[in-house]
C-alpha cells in the first residue's frame, strides 16, 4: 500500500480556492491542535468526530492517503486529506 507523503489543506471560499497547502504527512498527528477554537466548534457541530479522528491519527505508525474530513458550508468549504 502507498504511504501518504503530505497533509493537504484546501479551502474554497465563494467558489474560489483561497488556500491549498501541503505539509509533511506526520503533521496530521498534531494539526488539530492548531485549528482555531471557533472552527473546531463548527467542525463538531457538523457532526465530524474530530477528536476521534485526531486520536486515531496520533496512534497510527504509518499514515496512508485518505480524506481526513470535509466541512462544506454555504460560503466556505474545507478539505483536509493525506495524499
Amino acid at each position: 500500500m502507498v504511504v501518504a507523503k503530505n497533509l493537504n489543506v484546501r479551502i474554497v471560499k465563494n467558489g474560489r480556492e483561497t488556500v491549498n497547502v501541503s505539509l509533511p504527512a506526520q503533521c496530521a498527528r498534531w494539526f488539530v491542535d492548531f485549528i482555531p477554537k471557533d472552527a473546531l466548534e463548527k467542525i463538531n457541530q457538523a457532526g465530524i468526530p474530530i477528536d476521534e479522528i485526531h486520536h486515531e491519527l496520533k496512534g497510527q505508525e504509518v499514515l496512508y492517503p485518505r480524506s481526513i474530513f470535509e466541512l462544506v458550508e454555504q460560503e466556505r468549504s474545507i478539505y483536509v486529506s493525506l495524499i
